[in-house]
Parts: structure tokens; C-alpha cells; sequence
């Protein structure tokens, strides 16, 4: 009979070799996220300094820079960086209004 090593021993192998060939994990997603809270709050309060708190743009982009920050929180960087990313296209419009 073979040792219980020896019989789990493929298995293993096969663990490593799928853990290699996956996709990066949601920590790649990190700097993204932090970086893009950053600069949106940052835009964000520009715009209020502006007077365009009021606005539809400012109070979208405040949802879902909000939103992002909850995502940060639970570890879901991936989601945090699309919230991020399409609050940054809100953000846009208010520095041309």
C-alpha cells in the first residue's frame, strides 16, 4: 500500500500547475482603486468648491466614487476600479461645465 503522501502527491502538482496558469488575483487591482478614490474625492470636492455640487454629473459621480469605497472595503478591488473609472467620465463633464 502506498503512503497517503505518495497517493496525493499528482493532485498537488495539479493544484500548482492551475494556480499558475490563473488569472491575477483582485490585489492587481489595488493601486487602481486607491489612486482613483483619491483623485476622484479630490475632483469631487473641486467641483463643490465650484458651486457644482448641485449637479446630476457631481451627485452620479459622488454614488459611485461612494460605492467604490465600499467595494475597497471588502476587498473587491476589481469592481472598485470599473466604479472609479466610470465616475471619472462624470467628472470629466463637470470640468467643462
Amino acid at each position: 500500500m502506498k503512503p497517503r503522501v505518495l497517493q496525493l502527491a499528482p493532485l498537488a502538482v495539479l493544484c500548482l500547475v492551475a494556480a499558475a496558469c490563473a488569472e491575477p488575483g483582485e490585489a492587481s487591482y489595488r493601486p487602481a482603486c486607491e489612486s482613483g478614490l483619491a483623485e476622484g474625492f479630490a475632483a469631487l470636492g473641486k467641483a463643490e468648491a465650484r458651486g457644482l455640487k448641485g449637479s446630476a454629473n457631481w451627485t452620479r459621480a459622488a454614488s459611485l466614487l461612494s460605492a467604490a469605497r465600499v467595494q475597497k472595503e471588502f476587498g473587491e478591488y476589481q469592481n472598485c476600479a470599473v466604479k472609479v473609472q466610470s465616475a471619472r467620465s462624470y467628472l470629466s463633464t463637470l470640468a467643462t461645465e
